[in-house]
């Protein structure tokens, strides 16, 4: 398989190259044809002796001019190595235009022998022409290097430039290539360190509320103990990933839900009302425990009477919008409005994700409502 890998892309090189150039030897002897009359044949030994190298030599000139393109950090090399493979080329376009015979004269007027051609024995001239005689008519080398050069040298500059072209459109696109690459890293890295940020975060709060109930009530802290496990063991399951449907997001409040049942007790009502168009739509992991914990310990804890926790999902056009809402002692009025761990990462990790397309809002009324929306996107 190694040896194929290079030969199909010349292979298809080669068909390219054969259908440009037969398609310009059909254009110009077509109208060779016209303005001479000459036959078909003659355009086709034309077409022969002037293209089919060409057809042959470009797609190998092109992977020359491609893998090694002419730098100004190896001119020193590479231009030499340029000017005999120009030499070589146009040395082999002349030896093959060489080898083709001279076509004869097509249908047309044909002038008289009588006046093209002498006898040299009917005028009485003598049968060998002395050293001083007419001058031969063959092409003189002057002229033969100004067609090998000026017919033959601009296709081969137009070969090679087309091969300088792709060289560096491909390093272009290598280096954008590389460059979103990196940008992704980077993001990734940015959101996996605020997951990380948020995750000992909540770990230490939920040990703290252990730590006071096993004084208290051991058998509380017991089962605040075995539902944290089991949390820790989801949060475990999804830690490599970025995005999760909500429904396995929920699986993971419900369980932090349980350790905060076992310390609030009847003080705690919670109320989910998720579209069930909702539940496969993706959404960031670690998204609403946060926001969840940020309303129980923030809104709820600081008052004595029951508290309602309402987390609510809905589909807005193509937008998912999620609301998590406590009826807590709500934001002190003039007090300045300054964002924890929770809501502040959980803020940054939805700009590293969806840019403009995510928002979270705070709204403090009878309580605090935190408005989460993103992109609505479910798995393919």
């Amino acid at each position: 398989m190694r040896f194929f890998s290079p030969v199909v892309p010349l292979l298809k090189g080669w068909l390219l190259s054969f259908a440009g150039f037969g398609l310009l030897a059909w254009a110009l002897g077509s109208q060779f044809v016209l303005a001479t009359e000459q036959p078909w044949t003659e355009a086709a030994r034309m077409g022969v002796r002037d293209w089919l190298p060409w057809a042959v030599l470009a797609p190998l000139l092109f992977r020359l001019a491609l893998r090694l393109p002419v730098l100004r950090g190896n001119m020193r090399w590479t231009l030499p190595v340029h000017l005999l493979c120009c030499v070589a080329t146009l040395a082999a376009c002349e030896w093959w235009a060489a080898m083709i015979p001279s076509g004869s004269r097509g249908p047309g007027p044909r002038p008289s022998i009588q006046h093209s051609e002498r006898s040299p024995r009917a005028a009485g001239e003598p049968e060998r022409r002395g050293r001083h005689g007419p001058p031969s008519r063959k092409r003189g080398p002057s002229l033969g290097l100004l067609f090998l050069v000026g017919l033959r040298l601009p296709v081969y500059l137009a070969i090679i430039s087309i091969g300088h072209a792709a060289h560096f459109y491909q390093r272009s696109q290598d280096r954008e290539r590389r460059a979103l690459e990196l940008g992704a890293s980077l993001a990734r890295a940015r959101v996996e360190a605020l997951k990380m940020q948020l995750q000992p975060h909540f770990l230490f709060n939920a040990l703290n509320s252990i730590a006071e109930l096993v004084h208290r009530d051991a058998h509380a802290a017991d089962a605040m103990i075995g539902a944290l496990s089991d949390l820790l063991r989801l949060t475990l399951e999804t830690s490599g990933e970025q995005e999760l449907p909500l429904r396995r997001e929920l699986d993971v409040v419900e369980r932090y839900l349980a350790i905060e049942q076992v310390r609030f007790q009847e003080r705690l009502s919670v109320k989910m009302e998720i579209a069930p168009e909702t539940a496969a739509a993706l959404v960031p992991n670690f998204l609403l425990q946060p926001l969840v914990e940020n309303a129980l310990r923030h809104g709820l804890q600081a008052q004595t009477e029951p508290g309602l926790l309402t987390v609510i999902s809905r589909r807005d056009g193509d937008s998912l919008r999620i609301e998590v809402t406590d009826n807590g002692v709500g934001l002190r009025e003039g007090a300045p409005s300054r964002e924890g761990i929770g809501l502040s990462n959980t803020r940054a990790r939805l700009r590293e994700l969806y840019g403009d397309r995510a928002s979270l809002e705070l709204r403090s009324d009878q309580g605090v409502q935190v408005i989460v929306t993103l992109p609505f996107r479910t798995t393919p």
